[in-house]
């Protein structure tokens, strides 16, 4: 049986659920409801309404699908069946197609004005008197035609025909490969009293190798407040070659409680070791 075309029995206007495809099924059914509902009644469903019989949905059915039939293009449901922007549309087709006929008119104007001009007259003197014409390049004969100057790339280049001019010796020629003189123009470099980046040492301790930073003094000068550093000297001895340090004296004041050094004079000399 269908979900939506079967037979059902009706009390009053709310359907039940008794439900068939065979309407036999349910008169039995029905000859007991009528005992105490006498307006009970049997009805057909499809397409979500009730008919007696199935053979007048089908006549409803086949009534809309022709009316269907003789809608005009425009027809919309509800309301006048009129779409409300139609006439919105119905002006834009006239404008445009004033606009169509408009160009139309004006080129078909021009082309017969072009029309009515007269014709030119042909030229006075005879066709004996014209200076004859040369024939097209490839109709003339071989032995016609004029040699040709242009050089043959085929053949080698010192055969090659030069032309009158004398050809300039080339500035570079002398000079070997992969040297070039230094520009003119080129922009220079001015370090000043700079020195040279030193070169890279191999012998280098990465930075994860070395030792920690010292701590951070906020009375320390800036670095453009600071004298200028002694020259490297490359006799001095590196930290690991120096003699070791005094060992541990338990005797010894801690920090907190000895004198207080002198505050550093950076701009005394160092003191070579």
């Amino acid at each position: 049986m269908s979900r939506f075309l079967y037979w059902t029995i009706v009390l009053g206007t709310e359907p039940t659920s008794f439900r068939a495809s065979d309407a036999d099924e349910l008169l039995p059914t029905l000859a007991q409801l009528r005992r105490k509902h006498p307006e009970a009644t049997l009805r057909w469903f499809q397409r979500g309404r009730l008919w007696l019989t199935p053979e007048e949905a089908k006549a409803a059915l086949s009534k809309e699908r022709a009316d269907t039939r003789g809608r005009p293009a425009t027809w919309r449901p509800g309301g006048e069946h009129q779409d409300p922007r139609q006439k919105y549309i119905d002006a834009k087709k006239a404008k445009w197609t004033r606009f169509k006929s408009a160009i139309r008119d004006r080129a078909e104007s021009r082309r017969d004005a072009r029309s009515d001009r007269p014709e030119r007259p042909p030229a006075d003197r005879p066709p004996a008197d014209r200076p004859p014409t040369e024939p097209p390049r490839a109709e003339r004969p071989r032995d016609d035609r004029p040699p040709s100057t242009r050089p043959r790339f085929d053949r080698p280049r010192e055969e090659r025909p030069v032309g009158d001019r004398p050809r300039p010796p080339r500035s570079g020629e002398d000079r070997p490969q992969g040297e070039r003189p230094p520009r003119a123009d080129a922009p220079t470099l001015d370090r000043g009293d700079r020195p040279l980046r030193k070169p890279f040492d191999r012998d280098r301790k990465p930075a994860f190798d070395r030792g920690p930073k010292p701590p951070f003094n906020p009375d320390r000068k800036p670095a453009f407040d600071r004298a200028p550093r002694p020259p490297f000297n490359p006799d001095r001895k590196p930290a690991f070659d120096r003699a070791p340090k005094p060992p541990f004296n338990p005797d010894r004041k801690p920090a907190f409680d000895r004198e207080r050094k002198p505050p550093c004079d950076r701009e005394r000399t160092p003191v070579e070791p």
